[in-house]
């Protein structure tokens, strides 16, 4: 009778650090892909300012041109041109490159963001498989 409880006491504890062994590796992997999601957000979030960067450098050595809504009002524009300095108007005109190269970097960021994100769920999801 003895014997068999311990036997019985030993295939339990056996069970058991089998089930352990395995959380902790399900855990190890959770955190691996975790991990790398945050790498790779982390990269992408250096990436949107790269991108942004590059906006406004092609601004201003006119390789890339903004649509018409985003230059201002011709109107005011013709009047800025003759009564302003050509500073103020090289000033505007960095401001508004400035302000795509913003638009451009937050949407990067947001995109890094929402990828993060996707690949923590995956990550949860996949653990609860």
């Amino acid at each position: 009778m003895r014997a068999e409880w311990a036997a019985e006491r030993n295939a339990t504890m056996l069970a058991a650090l089998d089930d352990i062994a395995k959380a902790e590796g399900e855990r190890d992997a959770i955190a691996n892909e975790l991990d790398r999601a945050s790498t790779i957000a982390e990269q992408e979030r250096e990436d949107a300012q790269l991108k942004a960067d590059a906006v406004i450098a092609d601004l201003g050595a006119d390789r890339l041109r903004l649509r018409q809504h985003w230059r201002g009002c011709q109107a005011t524009a013709a009047l800025s041109a003759a009564t302003a300095s050509a500073g103020q108007s090289d000033a505007a005109e960095q401001g508004r490159a400035e302000g795509a190269g913003d638009l451009v970097r937050l949407a990067a960021e947001w995109d890094a963001k929402e990828r993060g994100l996707h690949a923590v769920i995956r990550a949860d999801r996949g653990a609860r498989k």
